[in-house]
């Protein structure tokens, strides 16, 4: 199931995260979750653009830190590694007009 990623205003406002559609059609789906430190981030998006990924720890220190192009109208899958300790982890994936914030499990 993906999770649908809605516009902040200005960037600055609330963040909402929903399931279904946005009327751009963006979403974002990490699987498996919880996992053991190995996971695919599907980006499914309906304009062309690059998004900034981030993987931070609670405190809020940087794991992992990479930018990722997307397709018009299609799916583009990123396999993802990190080797870190059990506990839970920060994704973040932002793009032009959008913001995903979920955490990520991970159980060793």
């Amino acid at each position: 199931k993906y999770l649908t990623v809605m516009p902040s205003a200005g960037r600055s406002g609330p963040l909402g995260v929903h399931s279904g559609e946005t009327e751009r059609g963006n979403a974002v789906r990490v699987s498996p979750n919880p996992g053991d430190g190995g996971f695919t981030i599907d980006l499914n998006w309906a304009t062309e653009e690059t998004v900034h990924i981030t993987i931070s720890n609670v405190a809020g220190m940087k794991i992992k830190d990479w930018s990722a192009a997307t397709v018009k109208d299609g799916t583009v899958s990123i396999p993802v590694q990190i080797d870190v300790a059990s506990g839970v982890y920060v994704l973040s994936v932002e793009g032009i007009d959008y913001r995903y914030v979920t955490k990520v499990v991970v159980e060793r």
